[in-house]
């Protein structure tokens, strides 16, 4: 069955080329002689709007961004702005419908002049609602739409470790890029592997750091870009909810091409990747319940309550509820999810009977205290909290051995109560 998720690249792939036709054939029929030119505007105001967004998000991740991710945002933001300008032209029609109706000949004068009041009312109430929607669409866009970036480094520059480039698909099909980092020449071949799953904006190289106390300890590392980050492919980001998807997809590679009898999968994961790993690990598959732990860097529990502690903390709460009520269940419909109903709380809980570590900063700026402790207090036991007291940025983490080290022993000592 074709999945809303793969069918809307193609419904934004499509819409140029059909606003570009639909002006073409309103020329050629007189009705619309500037139709043409309202088209080529909308698809050069997207351009610079893609290009802008696609070079603001990689100022602010301090990556590297290729032109053909230029491309890309400059055609989807224009595809959004083609896609609303059908909705304004609906909307016109509506309207004049409307007044034909209010302002029909043949009526008394006091009812003409109710019909005209109602047309003015009608004109404005047709304003506010595209203003709303073209609000409502761009922000949902802003939110799911990936520019993808690449960060500098590997395992070889940033470990000192030899790695394999790998690829494989994630379960719905998205292809996927990885690294598989396994004991060097010479050493024992390792039975525990670790998937190594980034946080939300980063790929595999920004979360290395995280796997190198791991990788020195024996432990294999399969650390992979999630769909619309990095290398992988698509271009639609859902926080953590489809990204689980990528992360059955990585359990199933491991079981088909690294087999080890007795050997246990373990996961790390940051932000949206720990989530994505408690979702995996929650599904009723195969692959599901083949993760044996989980341990989750900054997590939360619901994409709402984080949106709205996020808001509290910025001080923008108008702000929060806009992103909350209309952005994020529109970019949900664009990727086919219903993003208010996941709940990363309640996958939590069915991790059971295998254990979870859950790691926080006291001062995080990406993911509030609260959001992660929530999390934390619902699940089952057994489960472990570490916190770092220190007001510690969310990379800084990365670098602390002390965490570090508590990550390598509950991996270490990890077992399921029954």
């Amino acid at each position: 069955m074709l999945s809303i998720y793969r069918l809307v690249p193609w419904i934004y792939l499509l819409l140029p080329i059909a606003a570009a036709a639909w002006a073409v054939r309103a020329r050629r029929r007189g009705g619309r002689p500037g139709a043409l030119r309202s088209v080529a505007g909308l698809c050069f105001a997207g351009s610079l709007m893609g290009v802008a967004l696609t070079l603001t998000w990689s100022d602010l991740l301090g990556a590297n961004v290729s032109p053909g991710q230029m491309a890309v945002a400059a055609y989807w933001i224009s595809a959004t702005l083609c896609g609303l300008g059908a909705v304004g032209l609906l909307l016109g029609r509506l309207l004049n419908v409307f007044l034909r109706v209010c302002l029909a000949p043949r009526q008394s004068y006091w009812r003409w002049r109710l019909g005209a009041a109602a047309g003015m009312v009608a004109v404005a109430l047709r304003g506010a609602l595209l203003s709303g929607v073209a609000l409502g669409i761009l922000a949902a866009t802003v939110i799911s739409f990936r520019p993808k970036v690449v960060h500098p480094g590997n395992p070889q520059t940033i470990l000192h470790h030899a790695f394999e480039t790998i690829d494989f698909p994630a379960t719905d099909g998205v292809h996927l890029r990885g690294w598989w980092i396994a004991p060097a020449e010479g050493e024992p071949s390792a039975r525990d592997t670790v998937l190594l799953c980034h946080g939300f904006g980063a790929d595999k190289a920004v979360a290395l750091p995280l796997a190198r106390d791991l990788v020195d300890h024996g432990f294999n590392v399969l650390a992979f870009d999630f769909r619309a980050h990095g290398e992988s492919g698509g271009q639609l980001c859902t926080f953590g909810d489809t990204e689980r998807r990528d992360v059955l997809g990585a359990v199933r590679w491991l079981r088909a091409s690294h087999p080890t009898p007795g050997g246990r999968i373990l996961g790390l994961g940051v932000d949206m990747g720990a989530v994505a790993l408690i979702g995996a690990a929650s599904d009723p598959s195969l692959e599901g319940q083949s993760i044996d732990a989980v341990a989750a860097v900054d997590p939360f529990d619901q994409l709402d309550s984080l949106i709205d502690a996020l808001a509290e903390q910025r001080e923008t709460p108008v702000a929060g509820w806009i992103i909350s009520h209309v952005a994020v269940p529109l970019a949900g419909l664009q990727c086919g999810v219903d993003l208010r109903s996941w709940s990363p709380d309640r996958d939590a809980q069915m991790l059971w009977p295998r254990p979870l570590l859950v790691i926080q900063a006291g001062q995080d700026s990406v993911v509030p205290l609260s959001a992660g402790q929530i999390l934390f207090e619902d699940a089952l036991q057994p489960k472990y909290q570490y916190w770092i007291e220190d007001e510690t940025p969310h990379q800084v983490m990365f670098e602390d051995r002390a965490a570090l080290g508590v990550i390598r022993v509950f991996f270490r000592g990890a077992k399921t109560i029954i």
